[in-house]
């Protein structure tokens, strides 16, 4: 995502004071200071919000309000210093001089804030990460906070963040939003329950001192990890589980374990269900060691119990090592998962805090080369979404702190109490299995129970064949890679299961912009990727660069779904003949040599070329309507290509219809016009007319799509084929059987 930075400036705290401060750091701080930075961005929807309100309005009063929220949160302006004489870093704030880092900027395309602040969508890393900024961080310092404010025009903004996780935990920073926040919104005094004004008394952290002394030692020379580079095939995903998923899965647990002594918290039953999707998302070896590792919260542990307006860690990486990742997999999964959880989670309270060092060194040997960590951070807790600024509470909120296949991120759910947000990171071909799993409401509402018989039947408009799928826990495996083909489904398209009973399902497949498939509904969109799905079953390359073909035409039908989305498919052989692959704009022009400027672009994940951002307006000056189709020839491929509209249009490509045997109609009693179903050789049915010619009232003949019909099977001009008469009701099927 491309972004303007429009300033960065230096916010210092609405204070009087003078006086610095240092606070040492305590053992719950040491455990983080090896800890890359943490950082989140906080999405805020706002349709109306235009350059001129932003920088007028809304950017000096979250400036100011910054400051005066800075004012309860000194340290968060300060810097964390080590000195190589002194082995333990210290947090040291000089009121008078220090400042936070804050930069403004914003996105310069046309950034789609819904989608890249959208959940369940999976998104590049590379669109994200600018959403944050640098913490700076030098051979002696680093500080403690950075923001930044990143304007969508009339769409939104987002504030993102990097905290230094060696000075606060995740509880600190989140009273810090919702004082500013609520500053911001309110202005005046921050109630009470904002856990202010901050304690910053160190003695409140009563440990061993050989505790202090094994982690400083562990840290002779405390710097922060350089920030590693975004691979480039990683993705980003945020999902949901609703209280009710959640109660669903407390359910099975108790169901499917024979303990009745089990910690089913929300934490524990969700997480487990997580660590199950990410063993088998990530693959490799069944028997291969893998290690859990969570956070616990030791404010309500420690004797005497430590406040919430504790400024500083009080949080420890809880791991749990010596499992398989065969644990985690099969039917007993979940159940070993929740059981291992559970018993970590009650022993926590039963242990001393003695006892801490040896889970922060079970930790360290989980980072061995070979084991697969799977670790979570972050609190369904927290309350984040109650940072409201003024102008609405957050739409979504993202951590971009998460290593591909190691960490993934929990929340509370935005819209209801007792749900949860999970934050993925993975390879996209990791990512692809992950979501690949069935929605764990629809699974524990019509699949759980009938699980044992593995076997689901999917049916569809398209086909009258019942394809049998294997069930594999929440995924479909076997059989469903053979639908997928038979219908043509592409990565990010969407499909709807209706359960219609038993292990039956309709199944409707959507596009990715939640348009109904069409299979034969005319040229555009389906011809192409019919002809891509031939070449899967190997058609021979001969068929697929057919050099009798004018490459320099190509075909288009209007449909009220394209003339909505403003948007038009391009034939991907047209396209790759003519190199449109680098270009991002075209002018079609009529025939009486008018032209419209038209947007080109390229879909890499499906292979699609796609005309947008004209079509429309194109289609309404040309007075063409849905239905209609017509075609297009390339008249110069310079630096801005130039297609013309040809005369063609629906009403000539129904007269090029295919005449059928009188004797065909006649001894089938198909006697009126009206429609007719061919089903071609992979068994996908298109739709057309029965035609009655005029000029002879007793011959019948087949309207439009019959040349893709053609094409799908393979048959040329010239060459005879079988058809089958079969029939659905009253309803005419021609089924293609062979070629002559």
């Amino acid at each position: 995502m491309a972004l303007n930075v429009i300033k960065v400036s230096r916010v210092s705290p609405a204070t009087d004071s003078i006086a610095p401060l240092i606070l040492p750091l305590t053992f719950f701080d040491l455990l983080w200071v090896n800890f890359k930075p943490t950082e989140r961005v906080i999405f805020y929807k706002h349709t109306e919000l235009s350059h001129d309100s932003f920088y007028s309005l809304i950017l000096p009063k979250l400036e100011e309000s910054l400051r005066l929220a800075l004012a309860h949160f000194l340290p968060l302006s300060g810097h964390l210093k080590w000195d190589p004489q002194d082995p333990k870093p210290h947090i040291v704030i000089f009121p008078q001089y220090d400042t936070l880092s804050l930069t403004v900027a914003e996105t310069t395309t046309d950034a789609d804030f819904s989608r890249v602040s959208g959940k369940g969508l999976p998104r590049h890393r590379t669109e994200l990460r600018p959403l944050v900024p640098e913490l700076p961080v030098s051979s002696d310092s680093a500080s403690i906070l950075a923001l930044q404010i990143t304007l969508f025009p009339d769409q939104g903004f987002c504030i993102g963040f990097a905290v230094n996780h060696a000075a606060v935990d995740g509880q600190t920073v989140v009273n810090f939003l919702k004082s500013w926040a609520h500053i911001c919104k309110y202005g005046g005094e921050i109630p009470q329950d904002f856990h202010l004004p901050m304690l910053l008394d160190r003695t409140v952290i009563d440990l061993p001192a050989e505790l202090e002394l094994k982690i400083l030692e562990l840290l002779r020379t405390p710097k922060l990890p350089p920030a590693k580079d975004i691979i480039e095939d990683v993705v980003q995903i945020t999902l949901e589980l609703s209280q009710e998923n959640v109660k669903k899965l407390r359910e099975r647990a108790k169901r499917e374990s024979a303990r009745s002594d089990l910690h089913l918290s929300t934490f524990v039953v969700s997480y487990a269900y997580v660590l199950t999707c990410m063993v088998k998302a990530r693959g490799g070896d069944i028997d291969g060691p893998v290690s859990f590792t969570y956070v616990a919260d030791f404010r309500d542990r420690l004797d005497p119990p430590v406040s919430l307006s504790y400024f500083g860690n009080c949080v420890v990486p809880i791991s749990l090592s010596g499992h398989k990742a065969k644990t985690l997999l099969g039917e007993n999964g979940f159940a070993n998962g929740v059981n291992i959880l559970s018993n970590s989670v009650r022993g926590l309270s039963s242990r001393g805090v003695e006892s801490i060092w040896e889970l922060y060194e079970e930790g360290l040997k989980t980072m061995e080369l070979g084991v697969r960590r799977l670790v979570v951070a972050g609190s369904n807790k927290f309350g984040i979404y109650g940072s409201d600024f003024g102008w609405g509470r957050p739409v979504s909120t993202e951590n971009i702190t998460l290593s591909r296949g190691t960490v993934f991120t929990m929340s509370e759910r935005r819209d209801e109490t007792g749900g949860v947000e999970i934050g993925v990171c993975l390879k996209k071909c990791e990512m692809d299995v992950f979501v690949s799993n069935i929605p764990v409401a629809f699974f524990l509402k019509h699949l759980e129970r009938n699980n044992k018989r593995k076997t689901a039947k999917l049916r569809s408009d398209a086909s009258e064949t019942t394809w049998r799928v294997k069930i594999d826990g929440r995924r479909l495996s076997d059989g469903w890679e053979d639908f997928s083909v038979a219908h043509d489904l592409r990565v990010g398209d969407i499909v709807i299961f209706r359960h219609e009973g038993e292990l039956v399902f309709h199944v409707t497949a959507l596009g990715p912009s939640c348009c109904e498939i069409q299979y034969g509904g005319g040229y555009s969109d389906e011809e192409e990727d019919k002809k891509e799905k031939v070449s899967r079953k190997k058609r021979s390359p001969k068929a697929e660069t057919d050099p009798s073909r004018d490459q320099s035409l190509f075909m288009a039908s209007v449909t009220a779904s394209n003339l909505k989305r403003d948007i038009v498919y391009l034939p991907k052989t047209f396209a790759m003949s003519n190199g449109l692959m680098n270009r991002f704009e075209i002018v079609l022009m009529n025939g009486e040599g008018e032209s419209w400027k038209i947007g080109l672009t390229y879909e890499s994940c499906r292979g699609r070329f796609y005309m947008c951002r004209g079509w429309r307006s194109f289609c309404v000056a040309n007075k063409k309507k849905p239905g209609d189709t017509f075609s297009f020839k390339l008249l110069q491929n310079e630096e801005t290509p130039v297609i013309q509209l040809l005369s063609l249009n629906s009403e000539d490509v129904d007269k090029v219809g295919k005449n059928l045997p009188l004797e065909f109609t006649k001894g089938n009693g198909i006697n009126k016009a009206g429609k007719i179903t061919m089903r071609d050789r992979f068994g996908i049915k298109w739709s057309t007319l029965l035609l009655m010619n005029k000029n002879e009232r007793r011959t019948m003949s087949l309207g439009r799509n019959w040349k893709g019909f053609c094409e799908v099977n393979d048959v040329k001009m010239g060459e005879s084929f079988v058809l089958e008469l079969v029939w659905e009701d009253t309803v005419p099927v021609l089924k293609f059987c062979s070629k002559r």
